[in-house]
């Protein structure tokens, strides 16, 4: 079994805050197995970038709205996506559960995220980066090359959160980061941490929880780039393709999202066509919106839908559209089925009412060649099948419904 902690964020005494954060919350660390174990964590990330999440009934309208604001941020950032959680299995539980503190990535199942400080945007987005699957800077394996982690001035519960973790560093160390902890944070005496020569003026800078730092835009970016969703839809098929208006039919249609990224938001839309080019003026038949699709899914679609009372006879296209936030390719999002209105009427030309002028239409009207008082070969009515008959079927030539 793997270790699996829940990190906090840490801010004691620190010089640099002490003004202003008097009240943040000091570290809680947790630990399902025993600590010693935490050298084999590394954190999962969330497949996609797609984090679902909900609320302890407990939390404010507001405090849910701080969250929410914190996520947007993070989504600013790097290629993740925070959704309201459906039925999804794994999703984050967010609450006031004592203390700000996380779990590390995604470790399946409910897992509680705790918020202290509702009021500390960066503190949110801190807890926020740790469940995405961000380590403490000051924990990385090259840390003893730019500081010295006191351990005889740390309190003895916060001595794991200095624990080297076998994370990745994913870029260089960066003593600005909002992962970093302040130099006091846990002290019982001292600084629990001193730059290494070369870094003296980071001493009184590090620990701060005001921004994202380059590195930590930087980090995010490289553990959950942003990748684009491409949906193509790949089959539209009808229950019946001969209708009056007013009946109606099924419709099933199937998209798959070929792209890299989920698409997020998906409308479908189901419209009727006189031509087979679906745009937003067709008449629209049915529509549905869904969260999201991964890369590399499928989705199946499957309506009724009703041709509209007084459609006119003929060949009618029904259309299904999609479109998603970030689709850049539009030239497969829509596929067309060809729909028989009423009864067609005859076209000139077609001499065996297949709807397709060919081969077919030449071999009768020569068959029929003469006097042909009423027949269908007789495709300018004159009672004669004869050259300008088959003047009318080259002219005509090809698919006439």
């Amino acid at each position: 079994m793997r270790a699996v902690l829940i990190i906090g964020v840490i801010m004691g005494a620190s010089t640099a805050m002490a003004d202003s954060h008097d009240d943040i919350q000091p570290c809680e660390l947790r630990f399902l197995e025993p600590p010693d174990e935490r050298g084999a964590v590394v954190a999962n990330l969330w497949p996609s970038g797609l984090i679902p999440y909900d609320f302890d009934s407990a939390v404010s309208s507001l405090n849910r709205s701080r969250m929410r604001s914190a996520m947007n941020t993070m989504e600013n950032t790097a290629g993740v996506h925070f959704i309201e959680r459906t039925s999804e299995s794994s999703f984050l539980h967010i609450g006031a559960y004592g203390g700000n503190w996380s779990y590390a990535g995604q470790i399946g199942g409910s897992q509680d995220l705790s918020i202290y400080n509702w009021s500390e945007h960066y503190i949110i987005c801190h807890e926020l980066m740790h469940a995405m699957g961000r380590f403490h800077q000051h924990s990385r394996t090259d840390r003893s090359s730019y500081i010295t982690v006191n351990f005889d001035n740390i309190d003895s519960d916060c001595q794991s959160q200095y624990n080297i973790n076998s994370s990745i560093n994913y870029v260089e160390y960066d003593f600005d980061s909002l992962m970093h902890y302040g130099q006091w944070d846990c002290s019982i005496g001292g600084q629990t941490m001193t730059c290494k020569p070369g870094y003296e003026g980071w001493q009184n800078q590090m620990g701060q929880r005001s921004h994202l730092s380059s590195g930590d835009i930087e980090t995010v970016s490289i553990m959950y780039p942003e990748l684009d969703p491409d949906m193509r839809v790949m089959y539209n098929s009808l229950g019946s393709d001969e209708l009056d208006s007013g009946e109606q039919t099924s419709l099933l249609s199937v998209t798959k999202n070929i792209g890299e990224g989920v698409a997020l938001d998906l409308d479908i839309e189901i419209r009727l066509s006189a031509d087979d080019a679906i745009t937003d003026a067709d008449t629209l038949l049915g529509s549905e919106s869904i969260g999201y699709v991964l890369a590399g899914v499928f989705y199946y679609h499957n309506a009724d839908i009703t041709i509209p009372p007084g459609t006119a006879d003929g060949m009618w296209y029904v259309g299904v559209k999609v479109a998603v936030e970030g689709d850049d390719n539009q030239s497969n999002n829509v596929a067309v089925t060809e729909i028989q209105v009423g009864e067609l009427q005859p076209c000139a030309g077609d001499a065996n009412g297949d709807g397709t002028v060919d081969v077919d239409d030449v071999l009768a009207t020569i068959s029929a060649w003469g006097d042909c008082q009423g027949c269908d070969e007789d495709s300018d009515g004159d009672g004669i099948v004869g050259v300008d008959d088959m003047l009318m079927i080259l002219s005509a030539w090809g698919d006439c419904r």
